[in-house]
């Protein structure tokens, strides 16, 4: 026991000390220069005096505050002032009473309806004619033809088409008439997304000709500061073909005459 009593006296007073150490304020480094209380030298005196304002009379003038207006009315104070007595006895004219009354309404202005419907006696002890019982009856229907001891009634009714109908023979404008439009003759349905590629096509071979015209146009000249834009001299020489000059026209409906001047 004395030695657990020992060992808790030592823990106490370690923490007792770490908490104090801990409390302590963080020491300065020694270069530390705290920073300047005021903005003017405190060691020594600047080498000039204070900066001294020379203003004329105009500036003084504009450094000023504005004056109110002479006619210029302050806002009151309160919101609350003293009515004086003269206000206090004054007794409205005639044609100030006429001006106080409220304005009539409408003649034809109705009144809201309360929300609240009164219900006349009369209405109460009203009874229905002989007209309105009968409109008021629901509609019957006749009974759905369903068995309900059968999942599957198909074929278990009777037929309600006529037998006259079931045994009439279309006439032979009616069988034409029923056929469905035939397509136009030059009409090609929609291709299928896939399709086989024929056997020859994988096979074929392409020409000189062919392969000299897949390979890249090559640009040796670019290399040499090649200019895209430049034309060459045989395209300023060329000469178009009757054709070619007969395309260039514009369209005759579409040439308007310029307007002189």
């Amino acid at each position: 026991m004395t030695a657990i009593s020992d060992w808790r006296y030592q823990t106490a007073s370690y923490s007792e000390h770490r908490l104090r150490e801990l409390a302590k304020p963080k020491s300065l480094h020694p270069a530390f220069l705290s920073d300047r209380r005021s903005v003017y030298w405190v060691d020594r005196l600047p080498p000039t005096g204070p900066t001294k304002f020379a203003l004329t009379a105009r500036q003084e003038e504009l450094v000023k505050c504005k004056q109110y207006h002479p006619a210029f009315i302050p806002d009151k104070p309160t919101p609350k002032w003293e009515v004086s007595p003269k206000a206090l006895h004054a007794y409205p004219t005639k044609r100030l009473r006429e001006l106080a009354k409220p304005k009539p309404f409408h003649h034809s202005w109705i009144p809201m309806k309360s929300a609240y419907t009164v219900t006349p006696k009369s209405a109460l002890e009203a009874t229905a004619s002989a007209r309105l019982d009968q409109l008021a009856q629901p509609k019957t229907y006749a009974p759905l033809l369903i068995k309900s001891d059968s999942e599957w009634d198909w074929g278990e009714w009777i037929s309600l088409i006529p037998k006259a109908a079931k045994d009439h023979v279309a006439s032979a404008r009616l069988e034409q008439l029923a056929e469905p439009r035939s397509c136009s003759e030059g009409y090609l349905d929609n291709r299928s997304v896939a399709w086989n590629v024929p056997k020859t096509a994988m096979q074929t071979q392409a020409t000189t000709r062919l392969q000299q015209l897949a390979r890249p146009k090559t640009r040796q000249a670019l290399d040499q500061d090649y200019d895209p834009y430049k034309v060459s001299y045989a395209a300023k020489m060329a000469t178009p073909s009757p054709r070619v000059e007969d395309l260039a026209v514009p369209i005759p409906r579409k040439v308007r005459a310029k307007k002189a001047a």
